[in-house]
């Protein structure tokens, strides 16, 4: 039981379209979909058999994705407004999604741009993590937004307005339940032939990373989180939420909750890689692929026993801010990959560019990468182009970010026990960031301040991390500490601040 059964179901509608020849100069249509704490480093697509064919195989996979800032909300609210979040609060409000929920930026997004150029729209899922309960907001046409965090049955909707209630049976399932809202939209925008926008945000793999019940044993080539060189590493050199962990390595306890949640984390990605086959079995059916894009990325990477921290994201680490960044469509190369840096709140600009569309009416720090698909034709003017692009401006902790503590309980192993426990983030752990990718360097270099309510500006900085990824891709030297890197450090210094609350054309 799962998303398959609707897929096929309305296949059977289709088959006198996919014979039918494509409408000339149509506007192509997009497939986005974001998953939550999926990560690059642990292999976290490498179990998902339809989306690499698809998107891997069919595409080209961008290896240097990133996330501008890695938490849930404001990394969600980034990617809607097109817009980094030193640009959607004021830091005097500590908010947790910033100034974009509940004031007029929620409803002059670049699917607002969409929806006015008869685009049919659709988001289903993980809005963000304070969505409206009853509120829709403007430019979508069908609109099934996730009321609840961390449960994966017995959820409620916004369902365009009005609550839906859900139960504990197997059809209840949270992702299922996405992709068959999903599937009923594309369906319908099929049908009608005109262009669409579905935006499909399932809540996997983010904990407690309950599995479908028909995928409980699927089996996997690993159920054991990957050892690599950060795995249990010493955080001596960093930032004190990582160096201040336990000096004692995780024990076997940990182990086994870290390796349950990887095995878990992988299966229930089994629903979401359900819902891309799918979705793109019924394109094929109504014989649209040739004008459709799929965009898959996600909100922010994750831990898994990286430098002691069990689980989690929060942090200026590759495993934190790299995630899975991959596009199939017309003129996309079939199994390329590049090296361009592309963030989150370039996803608009490159969709609206795509579409031959102008940019949203609200300013974005964002640009679009449409050139870098290898297609013919310049980009609409007016929009930025990232052809180029090598450096994205990170950061995070201007949400009033507490203490944050998981321990084995969190882990799914059923023991609760407090010398367990680990500090994974805490309101001290508040950076502006650097990352920079070309053909000569690979760093990432950050600046710390002693909480989040401090300047944004250099005479806040009270701790700084530089680590050469060519060199050192698991970061563990940090290479501030060395007098021989100070003049390297002072050169990003300078750079940083003066991109660091940058807007617009302004920014990197």
């Amino acid at each position: 039981m799962g998303v398959l059964s609707l897929a096929a179901a309305l296949l059977l509608g289709f088959a006198a379209a996919s014979a039918a020849p494509a409408p000339a100069a149509r506007p192509p249509s997009f497939v986005f979909i974001l998953t939550d704490d999926q990560d690059v480093l642990l292999g976290g697509t490498d179990d998902m058999p339809a989306t690499l064919a698809l998107l891997r195989d069919g595409g080209t996979t961008f290896t240097n994705g990133l996330v501008t800032t890695p938490i849930c909300c404001p990394s969600r609210t980034a990617l809607l407004s097109g817009q980094y979040g030193h640009n959607l609060e004021e830091q005097a409000a500590q908010n947790w999604c910033g100034r974009f929920t509940g004031t007029a930026k929620e409803n002059a997004t670049w699917i607002t741009r969409l929806h006015d150029h008869g685009y049919r729209t659709s988001m289903s899922g993980k809005y963000h993590n304070a969505p409206p309960q009853h509120f829709v907001p403007r430019g979508w046409d069908d609109f099934f937004s996730l009321n609840n965090e961390c449960q994966y049955f017995n959820n409620t909707f916004n369902s365009n307005g009005t609550t839906l209630r859900f139960g504990d049976a197997p059809s209840d399932y949270m992702t299922s339940l996405i992709g068959n809202r999903s599937l009923s939209f594309v369906a319908h925008a099929l049908t009608a032939g005109a262009p669409f926008l579905a935006y499909i945000a399932p809540h996997a793999s983010h904990m407690p990373t309950t599995v479908a019940p028909w995928y409980v044993d699927a089996p996997l080539p690993s159920v054991r989180a990957p050892r690599t060189p950060q795995y249990n590493a010493s955080g001596a050199g960093k930032h004190w939420v990582i160096e201040g962990q336990p000096p004692i390595p995780l024990g076997g306890v940990l182990e086994a909750g870290i390796d349950e949640i990887f095995a878990a984390r992988h299966r229930a990605l089994l629903s979401v890689d359900d819902i891309v086959r799918d979705v793109a079995a019924l394109i094929e059916g109504a014989g649209r692929m040739h004008d459709t894009f799929f965009i898959l990325t996600s909100d922010h990477g994750y831990n898994l026993g990286t430098f002691r921290l069990p689980v989690e994201k929060f942090h200026m680490l590759e495993a934190d801010i790299h995630v899975p960044f991959l596009v199939r469509g017309p003129g996309v190369p079939a199994g390329a990959t590049s090296d361009l840096v592309v963030t989150n709140i370039d996803i608009g600009s490159t969709i609206l560019d795509l579409a031959g569309l102008p940019p949203a009416d609200t300013p974005t720090d964002g640009r679009s990468f449409a050139q870098a698909l290898d297609r013919a034709g310049a980009p609409t003017p007016g929009h930025r182009s990232a052809t180029g692009r090598d450096r994205s401006v990170i950061e995070y902790g201007r949400w009033g970010t507490g203490y944050v503590v998981r321990g084995a309980c969190q882990l799914g192993c059923g023991v609760c026990d407090d010398a367990l426990s680990r500090l994974v983030d805490g309101p001290s752990n508040v950076y502006s960031a650097l990352r920079i990718a070309n053909a000569t360097h690979s760093l990432s270099y950050a600046e710390f301040s002693p909480d989040s309510l401090a300047p944004l500006a250099p005479a806040s900085t009270n701790w700084t991390e530089l680590y050469d990824l060519r060199l050192d891709p698991w970061q563990l030297r940090n290479l501030a500490l060395e007098p021989a890197f100070g003049g390297l450090v002072k050169q990003l210094s300078t750079e940083l601040w003066g991109v660091a609350d940058c807007e617009g054309a302004a920014c990197p």
